[in-house]
Formats: C-alpha cells, sequence, structure tokens
C-alpha cells in the first residue's frame, strides 16, 4: 500500500451534495475494502454549475462530509501555488504514516462558464464583476517571483510559451490517432455469436473431472475437529457431504461451492492437468451478508459457537494446490462496493470478482455504476471486464420491492440490432466480405486456416502465436451477457466460462446473473454430480426430457414433429409484459422470422414421412398484463396470475 497512492479529483458540490464520496469514504477502514487511505483533492471554486453555496449544503464547507470517518481535512487557498504543493505533501505525508484517507480543499473560484456556453454572470452578477477584474494564479505567482527576483519576466513567458506549445502538440496528435486493425478485430469477431463454419457450433467444455469435485465437496462439507457448529449449519453440511458421496441432490449453493472450489485449484499432473489447459484463479465475492448468504443458502463461512473462531472450508481444499478464495459482507451500499469491485476486476485479471446484491433490485442504487462504467466502459475507454453480477430475482408472491432484479434494463444495455440478426446487417456483411477478399489472395473462393493467419499476421502488434490464439479464441460481439438461472447444472458451467474468458482480458464480458430465491431450496432445484463432470458445458436452451431438465423423468413423450400444434418457451418470465425480457426479445423474434421464414412456405418432414408445409407461425406473449409495479402485494393475487398464465399457455385451441 505504501508503494501506490490513489487520488481522487472532487467539485466542491459534487463531494458535499452526493451520496457516493461518503459512501466510498466509509470504505477506507474496511479490512477488505482499504486501499491504505485515499487522498482527495476538492477543487472549490464555490459554485455547482449555477448554484450558490449556500443553496447547495448544510455545512460550512464542502470537506465536511470527511468528518464521519474523521479523516484529516486541510484548507489552502487556491491562488497560492506553493502552499497548494505544501498542503499536498503535507497530506502525502499523512497517508504514507497512517495509512488513512485525507483531504485538501483547495478554496479558489471558476473564471468561466461551466462549459464554453455557459455565461455565470447571467445568475451571479456581483461575483463575476470581482473575478472579471481580479488577476489569474498565473499572474499573481509570477508577479511573486519577479518582486523575490526568483525569475525574470523573459522565463516565465518561455515557461508558459513552452507548456501551451505541449498541449497543442498533444491535441493535435489526438486528432491523428487511428484505430488498429487488432482493435477493430476485438470489438467484430462474430465466431461465439455465429458458430463456426462447421456444421457443429463451437461450445466451450467447461465440466470439471469428478476427482475435482469430490476433493471440493469433501473440503467444504467438514471442519477442524473440535470446532463446535450450530446445529443448523451441522446439518447443512451433512447434507452436502452426502451430495458428493451419492452423486445426487446437488443445490444451487453446493454447486456455486464446486464452482468456485474447482476454479481456484491448481493443474493436477496426474490428472493430466496442465497450467496452460487447467488455469486457476483467486476468487474473490463481496456483498451485503454474502458469507452466510441472504436466504440463509451459503454459509460460507462457518462460526465456532463458543468462541467465534472463523472458518472457511473453501480455503482449506488442498493448502499447497489451491488459490485463494475471499468472501466479505459490504457495508450497506451498493454505488460504492460495485465500484470497487468493477475496479478490483480491471486490475486483477486473475481473479473472477462476483458482486452480489441482497436482493436483485438493490442494484437500482448503483445504476450509475453498471451504466457508465459496466456496460460502456469497454467501448468508450477499451477496459473490458469479467465482472459477476448476481442479482436475486423472482416472483413469489412476496409483493413489489426485492421480487424483480429488473432484466429489462440490462437487456437495454446490451449492444446488438434488434432488427438485423446477428452477421447479416449490412455492415457486417460487408465487412465478412472485404475480409474474406483480404484473406484469399489467390482467388480460389473458399479459405483455410493458413489463409487466415497469414492475413492476421499483417495486422500490426500480431505476431505468429497471437495469430493462431485468436483463430482459436472466440468472443461475443455484446457489451454484457446476462443469465437467468434456473438449473443448478449451469452453476459450475457459466462461472467457469467467464472465468476462462477473464483470463484473457480481450474476451471478457460482464456477467449479469438473475440468481434464484426460493429456488435456492426448492426440492426440484437439483442436479447430479455428473452434470458438472468433463465434456458438460453450458446450455443455451433446456429442452424438455434432455439432460439439463431436472424433471426429465417426468417428461412425456414428444408426439411426432409433424403433429405439434403450439411450441412453449418457457424463459422464466414472471414479470408484466412492459418489463423484462419480452421487450428485448418481441422483435428479436419477428426479425429472425422475417430472415429466416422469407419465403412463403417452409417444408418440415421427418424420415419416413411426407412433407408438411407450414408458413412462420406468429409468436404470442403470454403472461402478465402491463404495470407499472414490479409485482402485486397480495400473495392470493400472484397466485392466480401464477395459474392464469399456464392455463394460457396450454390451451391448445386458443
Amino acid at each position: 500500500m505504501g508503494l501506490l497512492q490513489g487520488v481522487l479529483l472532487h467539485g466542491d458540490a459534487a463531494f458535499s451534495g452526493l451520496g457516493l464520496p461518503a459512501e466510498v469514504m466509509q470504505l477506507s477502514n474496511l479490512p477488505e475494502y482499504t486501499t491504505g487511505g485515499t487522498i482527495h483533492l476538492i477543487i472549490n471554486n464555490q459554485i455547482g454549475f449555477t448554484t450558490d453555496p449556500k443553496l447547495a449544503r448544510s455545512s460550512p464547507h464542502p470537506s465536511d462530509v470527511a468528518k464521519g470517518v474523521g479523516a484529516p481535512i486541510f484548507h489552502v487557498n487556491g491562488d497560492d501555488p506553493q502552499a497548494v504543493c505544501q498542503a499536498c505533501e503535507l497530506a502525502v505525508e499523512y497517508r504514507q504514516r497512517f495509512l488513512s484517507d485525507v483531504v485538501v480543499d483547495i478554496v479558489c473560484y471558476r473564471r468561466h462558464g461551466h462549459n464554453e456556453q455557459d455565461d455565470p454572470s447571467v445568475t451571479m452578477p456581483l461575483t463575476y464583476k470581482k473575478i472579471a477584474t481580479h488577476p489569474t494564479t498565473l499572474q499573481i505567482y509570477s508577479q511573486q517571483l519577479l518582486q523575490k527576483g526568483l525569475a525574470s519576466a523573459e522565463m516565465i513567458k518561455n515557461w508558459t510559451n513552452g507548456v501551451e506549445k505541449t498541449f497543442e502538440a498533444e491535441y493535435e496528435e489526438a486528432g491523428k490517432y487511428e484505430t488498429s486493425l487488432e482493435e477493430w478485430l476485438s470489438t467484430n469477431w462474430q465466431g461465439d455469436a455465429l458458430g463456426t463454419s462447421t456444421p457443429h457450433r463451437y461450445i466451450l467444455p467447461t465440466g470439471v473431472p469428478f476427482e475435482t469435485l469430490y476433493e471440493v465437496g469433501r473440503a467444504v462439507s467438514r471442519v477442524p475437529e473440535g470446532f463446535n457448529l450450530h446445529p443448523d449449519v451441522e446439518l447443512l453440511l451433512k447434507n452436502r457431504a452426502k451430495m458428493i458421496e451419492t452423486g445426487k441432490g446437488v443445490d444451487w449453493a453446493m454447486a456455486e461451492a464446486l464452482a468456485f472450489g474447482s476454479l481456484m485449484m491448481v493443474a493436477n499432473p496426474e490428472l493430466g492437468q496442465t497450467p496452460e489447459t487447467y488455469p486457476h484463479y483467486y476468487v474473490r465475492l463481496s456483498g451485503q451478508d454474502c458469507e452466510r448468504g441472504t436466504f440463509n443458502q451459503r454459509h460460507a463461512v462457518l462460526y465456532d459457537q463458543k468462541t467465534s473462531r472463523r472458518y472457511v472450508p473453501l480455503n482449506n481444499i488442498a493448502k499447497e494446490r489451491q488459490a485463494t478464495f475471499l468472501i466479505c459482507n459490504s457495508s450497506l451500499s451498493e454505488a460504492a462496493i460495485l465500484g470497487f469491485e468493477y475496479g478490483f476486476s480491471l486490475g486483477n485479471e486473475d481473479a473472477l470478482v462476483l458482486w452480489e446484491a441482497q436482493f436483485g433490485d438493490f442494484a437500482n442504487n448503483a445504476q450509475s455504476i453498471i451504466d457508465n462504467f459496466i456496460a460502456s466502459g469497454e467501448d468508450k475507454w477499451m477496459t473490458p471486464t469479467a465482472l459477476v453480477m448476481l442479482l436475486p430475482h423472482g416472483y413469489d408472491g412476496q409483493g413489489p420491492e426485492h421480487s424483480s432484479a429488473r432484466l429489462e434494463r440490462f437487456l437495454q444495455l446490451s449492444n446488438d440490432d434488434p432488427d438485423h440478426l446477428p452477421g447479416l446487417t449490412p455492415q457486417h456483411q460487408a465487412e465478412i466480405e472485404a475480409g474474406f477478399s483480404a484473406a484469399d489472395r489467390d482467388g480460389k473462393g473458399y479459405l483455410l486456416k493458413e489463409d487466415l493467419m497469414r492475413l492476421l499476421e499483417t495486422m500490426k502488434g500480431i505476431d505468429h502465436d497471437r495469430a493462431k490464439e485468436l483463430l482459436h479464441e472466440k468472443e461475443l460481439d455484446g457489451s454484457q451477457k446476462i443469465e437467468r438461472e434456473q438449473w443448478v447444472g449451469l452453476m459450475v458451467e457459466w462461472m467457469r466460462r467467464n472465468a476462462e474468458r477473464d483470463h484473457n482480458m480481450r474476451f471478457a464480458k460482464p456477467l449479469v446473473v438473475m440468481s434464484p430465491k426460493f429456488l435456492l431450496h426448492h426440492s426440484a432445484c437439483r442436479s447430479k454430480l455428473a452434470d458438472f463432470d468433463v465434456g458438460t458445458y453450458f446450455r443455451r436452451v433446456i429442452v424438455d426430457g434432455d439432460k439439463g431438465d431436472n424433471l426429465r423423468h417426468l417428461a412425456a413423450t414428444l408426439v411426432p414433429r409433424e403433429d405439434i400444434r403450439r411450441v412453449i418457451l418457457c424463459s422464466g418470465k414472471e414479470e408484466p409484459k412492459n418489463m423484462g425480457a419480452w421487450a428485448y426479445v418481441q422483435p428479436r423474434v419477428a426479425t429472425a422470422q422475417r430472415e429466416l421464414f422469407h419465403k412463403k412456405h417452409v417444408s418440415y418432414s421427418r424420415p419416413g414421412s411426407p412433407s408438411v408445409a407450414r408458413a412462420g407461425l406468429p409468436v404470442r406473449y403470454i403472461g402478465r398484463s402491463p404495470s407499472a409495479s414490479t409485482a402485486t402485494g397480495s400473495s392470493e393475487i400472484h397466485q392466480e396470475e401464477t395459474k392464469a398464465i399456464i392455463s394460457a399457455a396450454l390451451r391448445l385451441n386458443a
């Protein structure tokens, strides 16, 4: 912490008026969030856009917020550069010695408007009459240097001109910047969205060897000898041990522990693993009450009932062969904590970083972090992140608050075009054709791997090894991934998939998970240990009766394909029509029908049966009606709505 210093620059109105500075400063001395002290510089120009300080805060100084954490505050005159330097040096020395936050309040003024079009004299005429006749800081300091004989007028002029020339040169260079071909490729790679040119879509296997699952499972279901467990926790660990021994009934929390533990395990040569084929990762999970879990499901940290001693099973799998698992209950903050975890994910590429909201709609309080950084950071600043957000979501008849994690907001932030299928937009078609022409140098009309290698190696910064890597990797052309998880078996799959993307930050994407609440303890929401074994992978769609269907033993045999009258897609959508996924899905379904069923009729046939011609049928919405509230406050009405939805979906004559 002594080698690096965090410096935050604030405006006076923002520091006192926004809640985020106070939230951030409350993290300063928390064990898993402290950075060893941050230096806060407040540019106190005594105005907030057009608002006078006496209308902007109740305290005398904007820096008074910092008194809440006992941080020292240095007030200094902004027109005295040497005093500012002295105050800043003192702040640095304090931070280095005490590893605590410190604030420098630079009291100054704003000479011009808030922007180029703003005339501040309209609302503050007297103040700006005084500012107009007040010498600039440069003039004041230059005069002091001249009076003390420390510099000549010629020296000051040369310094001023030199700085201005540097600014102008850098500004001119910025206009000449051109995006490299590799940067273009990193944001337009269509592999994961379109699959490969072979009939088999490329899907990354994310299964884990049974030996590893067993080792992790045993570790998370035992405690040291003499450790006094709470009776409820003791029963929970016995049930987890049974899951591992029988290979059945694995619930969400156990699957999560298996995912975390397997990610942390170092490659085992006895299983044919190498660090390249089986990389390991640090895991960090934070959020309000996440150690136990809001819904009493996780219990990642155990407490001795006689001594309050802490024990973290996931840090005791194989001491010499595992990375660290860090889980920490956060302060009651969303924006500051999520912002911290976003920054942590950027600086720690070999870690799987997760933030869990206590309830999904708590993410409302961090919307600015999601909008301005997580969803758009790669587009704006080329800062990809593989941060995972776990947002408990579910309509359990408990009322409008805490039911919805606002899936629709995250879908709206995805940067795909609803009017074109991926790869079929005019722009994508032109890019594909141009790329094909560039690679097909001999005009043979098809491409070999060698052709693509040759093309990639001509790009700036790409050597032979990098070209091979690009051909092997696939990147989803999207700003984020959003999952609604209702099958326990997917837990290991999507967590490993996201971590492996994170290992190469070029392919990292934030992952938003609509995680369960009621299903955490539901008897039907269970999987077999075999669902996580080698050869398994993330399932985008779970069909009735297939391996991913937990109730497949109850599934009816499907009738012949030509006799199917209706296909029901159970998306898990419980929200009103104006919320959830429908507004996102509907135009894309319409586009798919337009592109794929552009002919009048499409023939479907089964071997040995006559061809049956059918037009592309309309897709109907069945669900709750539009509502301003996310859910009803009556459990009885909730149950009636649920029954009506199921009845309407299965009514074949409708």
